[in-house]
């Protein structure tokens, strides 16, 4: 009998040893080997691909929307910022160290992207605290968990409150116009005070909350619809029109993106559609239809 159990003992563990190995096979790498590789191959996007257009989305629920940066990544330790709300262009340093998985991190201060991560104190002036609470002010990230890289596209994931967020890549030599188109929507969005929605014959009325920047009032890109239940919609102004934060439906139309449509009669001043037209944002100046 003792015979028996030693042979099932022994039986066991080198059955338990041979699945073992068979597992050890999935990755030819040790896991230190694999997240060396997966910084490197960050790295190499960044630099490979140098200019970006980065969909970066403060808050902890993307309640302002979102905000085009354009980073620049000019070596492997330097970066140029610049975005669509704001003039500067300022340098500063970043970097990739390993985490729980490749981390980008913007590691020296940089106005263009820690102005998000201020506390709200110092994001106003002296007749106004700014953008978000006076000691968290929008809670911005620069510090991200690469989940994938190419050189085509970066996608990335806030340390902090985990909203996702993409990188883009653009040709260097298209930036300047890039940006500056980007800026005009921007500034065209900065007189909208609200949204009429049409979608499925009804019409819902978008409520923004607004901001105060430097004492100017503009809305945050984001707007609540009286849905049932309320929906909160965040989104990013483009050069072309508008992307949400994420895939949304709305009245049983799923949407993601929509393109400007210019000023007619009905509508002077444009809307954003999506490809079908079922879907319309219509601006207004005033917050109240």
């Amino acid at each position: 009998m003792k015979t028996q159990y030693l042979f099932i003992t022994v039986l066991a563990i080198l059955l338990f040893t041979g699945c073992d190995k068979k597992k050890d096979r999935i990755f030819e790498d040790s896991p230190a080997a694999r997240l060396n590789a997966s910084i490197n191959d960050a790295y190499s996007a960044l630099n490979g691909k140098k200019t970006w257009i980065f969909s970066f989305y403060p808050g902890a629920n993307v309640e302002y929307g979102g905000f085009n940066l354009f980073p620049n990544f000019t070596t492997s330790v330097d970066v140029t910022l610049q975005a669509d709300y704001a003039t500067t262009t300022q340098s500063s340093t970043f970097k990739v160290y390993a985490g729980s998985g490749p981390i980008l991190t913007f590691d020296t201060y940089n106005s263009v992207i820690h102005y998000f991560s201020l506390p709200g104190y110092y994001t106003g002036n002296s007749t106004s605290l700014g953008i978000g609470a006076s000691d968290s002010g929008m809670k911005g990230e620069f510090e991200f968990l690469v989940l994938s890289s190419s050189q085509d596209s970066v996608v990335l994931k806030g340390r902090k409150y985990g909203n996702v967020m993409k990188m883009r890549a653009v040709a260097s030599d298209q930036l300047a116009t890039i940006i500056a188109n980007y800026k005009t929507a921007n500034t065209k969005f900065n007189t909208y005070r609200g949204f009429a929605i049409e979608v499925n014959g009804k019409t819902l009325q978008g409520v923004p909350t607004l901001a105060t920047v430097n004492g100017t009032s503009r809305p945050n890109r984001s707007f609540t619809l009286a849905t049932t239940p309320s929906l909160t919609v965040s989104y990013i102004a483009t050069d072309t029109g508008i992307e949400f934060y994420k895939e949304y439906t709305v009245e049983g139309i799923k949407v993601n993106k929509l393109t400007f449509v210019a000023a007619t009669t009905q509508y002077p001043l444009g809307y954003y559609a999506n490809s079908n037209n079922t879907f319309k944002m219509i601006p207004r100046l005033t917050t109240t239809p």
